[in-house]
């Protein structure tokens, strides 16, 4: 099945798309976070995968990269650091269905993680999100 889009279509997916393969092929690195979760540490071909992934973002222009992958703390000795490739853990993920709840996840795990990978120019100012503001 092939999809034409057009390349000047507003739609917000094209406009992610753009930003996201922009940031790939400028000069500042990038962090590239990856979430697998247990059916994703199962699957046999995992090591393949993640190195197809490595090369697919080398294609699309991806020069100064680095990938984070977040695990459960149970798959932490599956995965090895290699340069450019970071394993962290945290203990639970959130389920799918409740992606944003600050009850369900690792609030502790995820801090710990982006305490240490901070962006170069973070912002001084909060950004309140519409899932931070429900129920107000």
């Amino acid at each position: 099945q092939i999809l034409l889009v057009s390349s000047l279509c507003p739609c917000p997916i094209l406009q992610k798309r753009r930003k996201f393969l922009r940031q790939l092929m400028d000069d500042e690195r990038t962090l590239l976070v990856r979430r697998l979760s247990d059916n994703d540490m199962a699957d046999p071909s995992l090591d393949e995968n993640l190195d197809r992934l490595r090369e697919t973002i080398k294609d699309l222009g991806g020069r100064n990269l680095d990938l984070l992958i977040v695990v459960t703390a149970k798959y932490r000795s599956r995965l090895v650091e290699q340069p450019g490739l970071y394993v962290r853990t945290v203990t639970r993920f959130n389920p799918k269905s409740d992606a944003v709840s600050l009850e369900l996840g690792d609030n502790i795990g995820w801090d710990a993680i982006f305490s240490e990978f901070v962006p170069r120019d973070k912002p001084n100012r909060r950004h309140g999100y519409k899932f931070e503001t429900r129920g107000r």
